[in-house]
């Protein structure tokens, strides 16, 4: 009887000190409600990094940054030049006037590669082919730098055109990749940001 009563005891021990810790542990959790509002970790939709999966309006997409002289792209994180360059120049030449560039102030533009420059295009649009509403700014002549032809960082396979001398381009008049040589002259659009190329 002696045993029996201090078995019973010890289970009720038990039970009382597994009690204590779920109560214990339950206050130390706290309400599942925040007390204030969220802290500096917690992003909005606009601070989350662009991950080339939003489709998003132009009026939502693209913001004038740098004083004016430049544009965020929200979709992709890139920085363009507001105005893109109206001279024709060879690739090499193309190359280095975006490196040497100070847009808004800043350095650090370059060529872009092909994926970054076709992702402007608006394939339901043409003479430019960007998407409406876009804030880039527009020279209205017959010579529109927005539907003309610009040079990519990108340069052809070897199996497409002899290495080293062709790379790809974005005609802006329809929106299509063009395979061009190194030789000829076209436009630059460049950019900041982004995983940059290798421009050999």
């Amino acid at each position: 009887m002696k045993k029996q009563s201090k078995s019973i005891m010890n289970v009720m021990t038990l039970i009382a000190l597994a009690a204590a810790i779920l109560v214990a542990g339950t206050g130390l959790a706290g309400d599942l409600e925040p007390s204030a509002t969220p802290g500096p970790t917690m992003k909005t939709l606009d601070q989350i990094p662009p991950t080339w999966d939003r489709i998003l309006p132009a009026a939502e997409r693209f913001v004038l940054v740098m004083g004016g002289e430049a544009v965020l792209d929200k979709e992709t994180g890139l920085v363009w030049e507001r105005q893109p360059s109206v001279e024709l120049n060879l690739w090499d030449n193309t190359l280095f006037n975006c490196l040497g560039l100070e847009t808004g102030g800043r350095k650090g533009w370059r060529l872009p590669t092909v994926e970054e420059l076709s992702s402007l295009v608006d394939p339901t649009q043409s003479s430019p082919a960007l998407p409406t509403g876009h804030p880039f700014a527009v020279q209205v002549s017959e010579t529109d730098f927005q539907s003309s032809t610009y040079f990519s960082a990108t340069r052809m396979p070897e199996s497409i055109i002899m290495e080293g001398v062709g790379v790809w381009a974005v005609n802006f008049s329809v929106g299509g990749l063009n395979m061009v040589y190194k030789t000829e002259s076209f436009k630059s659009w460049c950019v900041r940001g982004g995983q940059g190329y290798d421009g050999r």
